[in-house]
């Protein structure tokens, strides 16, 4: 049979997690309750299909019994070089620490809205990943998840999302628009920091759920001309805007914490009640 003695990835993610079965090109590892998750791949079969667009199953088979996909696992398809796209079916509910991270040819990644969460460098360093669609039941999303993405130009934080972890989108540098759901309660540390081209930052409707903004959270975003910081906003960290601040006007409401941290740091502060809707 074809695939009876392909030899697997070894040491592409120190972390990763040695599959239970392969079926195709592709390993798995046992989680319980007939459940499993995508681990691994074969680099055989990949030297002899360049590109490889993937569709992961919802379903696989093993000595007459049949698994759900539920996670696609540490490591799972870190340094995959010859992966161009892939399917992540309905039935996965997590992507886990460093799953795609360095995939440099992943062009476009579409989330299912099965999935919860997204874990610590998921898809950090995929070079050409310019489409990224987040599932609307996502509610965290990992450290560095989407870090030095370079042709990523926009990307829309679901109102699902109530957490990022610190360094999320940094040096994204083609990133220009970011549009943030209401559920996030923090923006993190160095979130889009050494995003240069980041021109826009929007939030989904008048109200958010965003009461603080992290340490260098948009520090060296250097084309960020104009962000609105509401009330609810409490604390807006050390750094934030650094290098962005002499263009950047920061729109809020009059004896704010927005305009006490503009009037400090020597940014603009256009008070909301002044703007044209």
């Amino acid at each position: 049979m074809l695939f009876a003695n392909v030899l697997f990835a070894q040491n592409v993610d120190p972390n990763a997690v040695e599959p239970d079965f392969k079926v195709g090109y592709l390993g798995y590892k046992y989680k319980g309750n007939n459940e499993v998750a995508v681990n691994n791949y074969d680099h055989e079969i990949l030297a002899l299909s360049t590109p490889w667009n993937l569709e992961i199953p919802s379903t696989v088979t093993h000595n007459d019994t049949t698994y759900t996909v539920t996670s696609i696992g540490t490591g799972a398809f870190s340094g995959c070089v010859n992966l161009q796209s892939v399917v992540i079916p309905n039935t996965v509910t997590s992507i886990d620490y460093n799953a795609f991270t360095t995939c440099n040819n992943l062009q476009s990644v579409n989330i299912p809205n099965t999935v919860t969460s997204i874990g610590d460098n998921a898809f950090m360093a995929c070079g050409s990943l310019s489409s990224v669609t987040i599932g609307e039941n996502v509610t965290s999303i990992g450290s560095a998840a989407f870090k030095a993405c370079l042709s990523l130009t926009s990307i829309t934080i679901p109102n699902s999302v109530t957490t990022i972890g610190n360094n999320i989108f940094e040096a994204c540098d083609h990133l220009e628009n970011v549009n943030i759901g209401s559920g996030l309660t923090a923006i993190s540390n160095h979130a889009f920091s050494e995003c240069v081209l980041l021109k826009t930052v929007t939030f989904n409707g008048k109200t958010y759920n965003v009461t603080s903004i992290k340490a260098g959270a948009f520090s060296e975003c250097s084309n960020l001309t104009h962000i609105e910081i509401l009330d609810n906003v409490t604390s807006i960290e050390d750094n934030t805007f650094d290098v962005c601040s002499e263009i950047l006007t920061i729109c809020g409401y009059k004896d704010s914490t927005a305009e006490t941290y503009a009037n400090a740091n020597g940014i603009k502060f256009v008070p909301i009640a002044e703007l044209e809707y």
